[in-house]
Formats: structure tokens, sequence, C-alpha cells
């Protein structure tokens, strides 16, 4: 029983190990941030935007969130920063539909674009080219009176703002301004302050960088009932490894088990076990009246002595010892 309350301990404490172990490559992988897309503000290296998001955090007055739902539907007044963004009619089309529920939408695209989309422009009134000075951005030109000039470089525009219905849109063409190491290299608070426009409520959107929430054990217990299950099922484990490590017989009766060494040993201790003490001594005399050819090697007499012995009564043990002490004399 030893061995199995040590075994019991033994498997606890490597699942113990094993989960401990897990959470600290988890920590390791995602301290910094190098596991999430870039541009995330989950990421807290110079690729992320962790910085902003929490010095806006941090800020008295501010709200500040992610999201992480596929159909997210913001708020109005609220500003929604879409970061790394790909200049194609998806995206650029729930910017629209998000724009016109009253939410200021920011979409810094990504640098180095993909081939340019016609229609985008064509449907947004603008259009995508290279900074001359900076091949690695994006410099937008108005085709239409709508749109304003945030900022600019040189005679091209690297930020521009639309009103849409309720809300407006601004397209960032330097998404690196946004990152941490663009507030960490230049710290240009009047163009952030443009840029959220004087609103306080802040959702930086990360499900188009691909960080979806699908939810956890804990939220799906939650949200089916299932925590009773689960408490049984940890009182059930609780019992599994009480029962395989601990004895149900008495501390007494374990350390008092006889221990076997010889042949007559295991036979005291199968006959004690089987035949109550009672009938020890008739039992005794009736194996010893089927003894068949073997009760042949002693003579009647001693062979009546011996069933004389047991039939005397008394204590088991002295009958068997007379009976004994009969068949080893070498004489009658």
């Amino acid at each position: 029983m030893r061995t199995r309350f040590q075994w019991g301990w033994a498997v606890v404490l490597l699942l113990l190990g094993t989960a401990w172990a897990l959470g600290q490559l988890f920590d390791v992988s995602t301290r910094g941030g190098e596991a999430y897309p870039r541009y995330s503000s989950l990421r807290a290296d110079p690729m992320g935007a962790k910085a902003m998001h929490d010095s806006l955090a941090a800020l008295p007055g501010y709200r500040v969130e992610r999201s992480f739902k596929e159909r997210f539907r913001p708020v109005a007044g609220s500003v929604v920063f879409v970061l790394d963004a790909r200049p194609d009619a998806s995206i650029l089309n729930d910017c629209r539909r998000w724009a016109e529920g009253g939410a200021r939408v920011v979409v810094a695209f990504q640098a180095r674009p993909a081939k340019k989309d016609k229609a985008v422009e064509q449907q947004w009134k603008i259009e995508f080219q290279t900074a001359r000075a900076d091949k690695r951005w994006t410099v937008f030109v108005p085709r239409d009176e709508s749109w304003s000039s945030l900022k600019q470089l040189g005679d091209e525009v690297t930020i521009a703002e639309k009103q849409i219905g309720k809300g407006s849109v601004v397209f960032v063409g330097q998404g690196v301004v946004l990152s941490n190491e663009g507030l960490h290299k230049g710290r240009d608070s009047a163009l952030l302050l443009a840029i959220l426009g004087g609103r306080r409520h802040v959702v930086f959107e990360e499900s188009h960088l691909g960080v979806v929430q699908t939810g956890s054990v804990g939220q799906l217990l939650r949200r089916y009932r299932l925590g009773g299950a689960a408490a049984v099922l940890l009182v059930l484990a609780a019992l599994f490894f009480w029962r395989s490590s601990s004895s149900s017989l008495p501390e007494a009766a374990v350390e008092s088990t006889p221990v076997v060494t010889s042949p007559d040993d295991a036979l005291v201790s199968l006959v004690r076990g089987a035949i109550p003490a009672d009938t020890l001594a008739a039992s005794a005399l009736a194996l010893w009246s089927r003894g068949g050819g073997m009760l042949k090697s002693w003579s009647a007499a001693r062979r009546n002595r011996v069933e004389q012995a047991l039939r005397d009564g008394g204590p088991v043990l002295a009958a068997w010892n007379r009976a004994h002490e009969i068949l080893k004399r070498n004489s009658t």
C-alpha cells in the first residue's frame, strides 16, 4: 500500500510540474508579444503598438479596449484603430460601415502595399502612391474635395481624413508613427490628438490581424453552466487519487499480516484463514482418516494413539502437539 501511495503522489506532482512548465513557456513566448502579428497592441517590441494602447489607457478620462471579435460593431463616438491593414475592399468596406455608424476609424496601411486596386481608388476618390522619400510607405492623392490633409511630407499627403455619415475615416500611410518605435523616436502629441479627433473611447481592432477570440475553457463552462459538472469531476479525481494512495484497512491489521517465509508457514496461514478455531481438531482428524496409503507406514497402534489424541479435546494446540510427538517417536 505504501508503494501505491508513493506512486499516486508522484503522478500528482508530475501533473503539477507539467502545468507549471507549460505556463512558463507560454509566459516567455508572449511576454514581449513576439507571438502576435506586427502592429498588434499586444506586442511590446518595436513592431507593436502596445505603447500607444497603454499610454492612452493611463490618461484620465480615456477608455481603451481591444476587440477580438470577427463581427465587430463599434459604438458611436469611439475611435477604432485598424493597424497594418491592406488597401483592399474587404477591410475598407467594414471601415466605411463603422464610420457611417458614428465611429472614427483610423486605418494605418501596410508598408510596401500590394498592387493597387483601381476599384477601391475609384470608390474612395483617392489614389494610393508610393512615397518618393521612403519607398516603404504610402502617400495619398485625393480626387475629391471631401478629403483633408492632417500631415504632409513636402507636397505628399501622408495622413488624410474624410467625413462619412456620422463619423469619419483617417488614412495613415506611415503606420510607424503609431508603433512603439515611432512613439519612442518621435513623440508628436499634437498629431496623435488630431488623429483621435477629441474622442476618448479608443478601440484597437485585432481580428483583422488574425488575433481572434475563440473562447477559453472557463468561458465555455460559464456559457453552458457547467461549473457544477466540473466541480464533480474534480471531486471524483481527488477521490481516485486518495483511493489509489491509501488503504481501507486499519493500520494495525496491515502491520499484523504474517510474513510467509517457508512452506510450513504458508500452510499454517492458509489453515488459519480457512478453518475456524473450534473445528480445527475435527478437521485435522478427518484429514488424517483420509490419508490413504500414507497411514500404512505407521502401525495400527500408533494410528490409534494419534486419533485418540485428536479426539481428547482440550486446547487445539495441545492436541496438535500430542499427535505430532506420537508420530515423531521411532517406537510405539
